[in-house]
């Protein structure tokens, strides 16, 4: 039997920094695990499990890629193996900002504006003027 190496995660200052950089969803989607299975896995319902999803984003060859644009972008939902609430964690044990805090676009289902937040608002039956949703 043999040990497989595996690369410690980067410390939350160090995803911070390079959260600065520009990360190209389109690239990391091209490698990313989550672009071949129902997004809705990333997107539980508030109190539902984000476990499987987290699960998911361990294996991806794109995972700390999608967690430095998430740690820049107000998101919901499992970015990187992390929920909102964890990146907000991470952001905050390293004395940093999260964006979402101040981002006028982060609504109650993510950043308003995005084919995700319109769904989810479509299952709440709220109305979004950002997002076009008028119930």
């Amino acid at each position: 039997m043999t040990a497989r190496s595996v690369a410690a995660p980067a410390p939350a200052g160090q995803l911070l920094e390079q959260a600065m950089e520009d990360v190209d969803l389109a690239d990391v989607a091209a490698v990313a695990l989550c672009a071949q299975v129902d997004p809705e896995l990333f997107f539980p319902p508030v109190g539902g499990r984000s476990r499987p999803a987290k699960q998911l984003c361990a294996l991806c060859p794109a995972r700390e890629a999608c967690l430095r644009w998430a740690m820049a972008h107000p998101v919901e939902g499992v970015w990187g193996g992390t929920t909102a609430v964890e990146r907000a964690r991470l952001a905050r044990n390293a004395g940093r900002p999260y964006p979402a805090a101040s981002s006028p676009l982060a609504g109650p289902h993510g950043i308003c504006g995005t084919d995700a937040a319109k769904r989810r608002h479509y299952r709440a039956g709220e109305s979004c003027k950002t997002c076009g949703v008028n119930q």
